[in-house]
């Protein structure tokens, strides 16, 4: 963008826009840790069904490269795969991709620092996951166990293996460091001495039988003392309940209001027949199911069959934004329909609990960050998103550390009172009344742009942020809310624009993109004005992105 006019001639900006497709990720199990000589996983699905084939790659940081450390997506193939592929039929089922480190892998690499790995799309969508290598104590033996994954259907039976890494100086045991739910093990220690160390050694982990229809996960864990409790050597397992019964992947899910959150359902055990699963909506007409998003309207059977019945299927649940604060809950009670089956009868519940995003301070009036001319003020409003039952109070403090916080920058919540008051008081009559809060910022002999950080304490943890930006006021420029935008495929976003001094005249400000035939994306404005009465306050432009295939 470039501006012209009382004397800002030639003064320009630009703002980078980044498209995203749909957020289709999801990232399960991620690991925080990585300790030398172990491997942990994590987990990759995506939360709609894609039309066609898709292959998700899994790629290092620049920091996991200077790792001796690798990543596996496909633990049965010779070598390191690094990609997954879903399909229209296996898109909501968890793959698994390994992470392991090498004995003294990390022996050069400063631990101060995190390595991290990329989970990218076709199109360049992505998540990312942070990892803290974990530098064995080499005065000290350590263990690999393995596999790191186990999972045993019903009363099955499998077998871990434990070898030492280095010769010890004496005898070490490895004690198991807290009992696993659903498993037994025939052992609850390994011993290891200064002439077997060598010899591989076995723990052997059995499901047990229950009355419930759930899952069961955990880990099992052994500890010697040779390193901090928190890296024990671990391998992560998953009872499949073999049960006569709906296994439902959660009991209680959150729901975000004006948003949607899944559960999956499949059958316990190879049904006699087909069988067809109820998922009626909950008794709150705010709350809706869909057992099948990709169809219009909203679906509520799931049907089951004996080749079939051990796969996921997803339920969808919505909860429409209300205007009320009021936390709302409900219950999905599902039914096995017709007497045909060995299922006829069976019956499971999810209780729905949603979270209420009314019970927040709304910041009015300005854009973040707020600009406030050097030697001058500027002002927003903040009043609540809904009416509050209980008398609520939202305090204002700056959120950067006391040594590095900006102290020509002050503010007052209510300027008619003496002193600086830092608190905003809401209750159920003055909740939708827009409250003042005034910044201000002092004169200084430097030309340089200045920055503050607002925080919202608020009593319900809803805290909001917000940023300030001092403009100078010898220096003729443009200020933008952020040099960096994020737009999601078939979405919009905004960012502003505010002069930093007051101009001679009007300034016109031309908007235009680096690529002009890049027919996807669209500016609500090609031109901004400003003049010497509007100058510090913001103008916004929304950026759109259109929906491609």
């Amino acid at each position: 963008m470039t501006a012209s006019g009382g004397g800002y001639d030639g003064v320009s900006e630009s703002v980078t826009f980044t498209i995203f497709e749909n957020d289709l990720l999801v990232l399960g199990n991620t690991p925080s840790d990585l300790p030398e000589g172990s491997s942990t996983i994590f987990t990759v699905r995506l939360s709609v069904r894609p039309s066609e084939n898709m292959t998700v790659t899994v790629q290092p940081s620049a920091n996991f490269n200077r790792l001796n450390a690798t990543f596996d997506t496909d633990a049965d193939a010779p070598g390191n795969q690094h990609t997954l592929t879903f399909t229209p039929t296996n898109w909501h089922i968890e793959q698994l991709v390994t992470v392991s480190a090498a004995a003294d892998a990390f022996a050069t690499f400063p631990l101060i620092n995190r390595a991290g790995l990329h989970v990218i799309l076709p199109n360049g969508g992505r998540k990312a996951l942070s990892i803290t290598p974990v530098r064995a104590n080499t005065s000290q033996p350590h263990f690999d166990m393995s596999p790191n994954v186990l999972t045993l259907d019903g009363s099955s039976s499998k077998t871990i293996t434990v070898r030492m890494l280095s010769p010890p100086s004496s005898r070490i045991t490895l004690q198991q460091s807290h009992t696993p739910n659903g498993i037994s093990t025939d052992k609850d220690s390994v011993t290891f001495t200064p002439s077997n160390w060598n010899t591989p050694q076995t723990v052997t982990l059995s499901a047990l039988e229950d009355d419930d229809a759930r899952d069961e996960r955990g880990s099992f864990c052994l500890n010697g003392g040779v390193r901090p409790s928190r890296t024990d050597y671990c391998v992560t397992y998953l009872v499949r309940d073999n049960d006569l019964g709906l296994n439902i992947s959660a009991t209680t899910v959150w729901v975000p209001e004006d948003g949607s959150a899944m559960f999956t359902v499949r059958l316990n055990s190879l049904p006699s027949g087909t069988v067809t699963v109820n998922v009626p909506h909950p008794l709150d007409p705010d709350l809706t199911v869909d057992t099948d998003p990709l169809t219009s309207g909203n679906q509520n059977t799931l049907t089951f069959t004996p080749s079939n019945w051990s796969t996921p299927q997803t339920v969808k649940v919505s909860a429409a934004e209300d205007a009320d604060a009021i936390f709302e809950t409900g219950d999905i009670n599902l039914t096995v329909s017709g007497n045909e089956t060995d299922y006829a009868g069976r019956t499971g519940r999810v209780h729905l609990n949603v979270y209420e995003n009314d019970f927040y301070p709304i910041i009015e009036t300005a854009s973040d960050p707020l600009v406030v001319p050097e030697g001058g003020s500027a002002t927003f409003t903040v009043r609540m998103a809904a009416a509050i039952r209980h008398r609520t109070t939202v305090s204002l403090e700056k959120a950067r550390s006391k040594k590095n916080q900006n102290k020509d920058v002050t503010f007052d919540a209510d300027p008619h009172t003496a002193g600086k008051k830092k608190r905003l008081r809401f209750t159920r009559d003055n909740w939708n009344i827009p409250q003042t809060v005034t910044v201000s910022a002092a004169e200084d002999d430097d030309e340089l742009f200045e920055t503050e950080r607002l925080i919202l304490f608020h009593s319900y943890n809803n805290n909001r942020y917000f940023g300030i930006l001092v403009a100078d006021n010898d220096t003729a420029g443009l200020v933008l809310s952020t040099t960096s935008l994020n737009i999601p495929e078939g979405g919009s976003n905004d960012f502003s624009v505010v002069l930093t001094t007051q101009p001679s005249g009007d300034v016109t400000v031309q908007l235009a993109q680096e690529s002009p035939d890049n027919a996807d994306v669209a500016l609500d404005e090609s031109s901004l004005t400003f003049t010497s009465e509007n100058w510090n306050t913001p103008q916004t432009v929304r950026v759109s992105a259109g929906q491609d295939d």
